[in-house]
């Protein structure tokens, strides 16, 4: 807890933390501290935002997707995403610092955990789902590219299936076409 309370996410980009946080997920209580390390990092800033990468101090996904780290990565979201279903302001949290930086088929199945418990709309749209700052050189079209293809991909699940998800549909529908115009502007 007391190394939680020092962390400087502003400083790490000499990769010490994260580093440390990838021990971390591969202890046999790494769910235990990484609440800790939630509570001492991310909840008590306010309008907490990572820029690009910073996510990843305390969130070390690998590229090798089956690692201990990204289960245990997504073990602990999960869990989260369940036990704080009913805090909103907890859910935005988490979706903007970790979900929607992630690659489609774990944002889906995040997005998925979430309405399983809560199929609000309104609730819905206030979750970030696509990563709030991206690189790219030349013409942005290819990253728009991507966010319509995510949207077509969430839309098109089984996730958005059924009645209680028709509002959910129009309202993504209204967002690609929104990227589409966007992509013929740029």
């Amino acid at each position: 807890e007391i190394y939680t309370k020092s962390v400087e996410i502003k400083q790490s980009e000499d990769g010490n933390d994260k580093e440390i946080f990838k021990n971390v997920w591969c202890l046999n209580d790494y769910k235990i501290l990484m609440d800790i390390a939630y509570q001492n990092i991310v909840i008590p800033t306010d309008n907490f935002y990572f820029s690009f990468g910073k996510h990843e101090t305390i969130f070390p996904i690998e590229s090798n997707t089956n690692s201990n780290i990204n289960k245990h990565i997504k073990e602990w979201t999960l869990e989260f995403i369940k036990k704080n279903i009913d805090n909103l302001e907890s859910m935005k949290k988490i979706f903007s610092v970790l979900v929607a930086n992630q690659i489609v088929q774990d944002r889906i199945e995040y997005i998925s955990e979430f309405l399983t418990h809560n199929k609000k709309c309104e609730d819905f749209v206030k979750l970030s789902l696509i990563p709030s700052s991206r690189m790219f050189e030349g013409s942005q079209v290819p990253s728009i590219d991507v966010d319509i293809q995510f949207w077509e991909k969430l839309i098109s699940s089984d996730v958005l299936g059924g009645l209680d998800f028709i509002e959910h549909k129009a309202v993504i529908n209204d967002r690609i076409e929104l990227l589409k115009r966007a992509r013929t502007n740029v």
